[in-house]
């Protein structure tokens, strides 16, 4: 009977150890344009997944990644798309270049 008490309690440490390991890394940053000015509405990805977010009215985000290596996809309209390996960083600040380009008169 001990032993089946043991062998339960090993098992469930086993579990929960297995839970904490396979947590989720949360990540957080600014994204900003090449001017130092906060970009609201950016969009946030993990590359290869449904996951990701948007930048909050000051350019601010979080996200729970998957992975720790992650690569994030930066992208918002007139600018140019920004992919970005995490590696295991919890801060991660992003500058935006401007896609300028030039319209065709009619």
């Amino acid at each position: 009977m001990k032993n089946k008490i043991k062998f339960c309690a090993v098992l469930i440490i086993l579990f929960l150890c297995n839970i904490n390991m396979s947590a989720q890394q949360k990540l957080k940053g600014r994204v900003v344009d090449d001017s130092g000015v906060s970009l609201p509405g950016v969009s946030v990805m993990e590359k290869g997944t449904t996951n990701g977010t948007s930048t909050d009215e000051n350019g601010n985000y979080e996200v729970s990644l998957k992975s720790e290596n992650s690569t994030l996809v930066f992208s918002f309209v007139g600018f140019k798309t920004v992919e970005l390996q995490t590696n295991g960083k919890s801060l991660l600040d992003v500058t935006m270049q401007s896609d300028a380009v030039g319209l065709d008169e009619l």
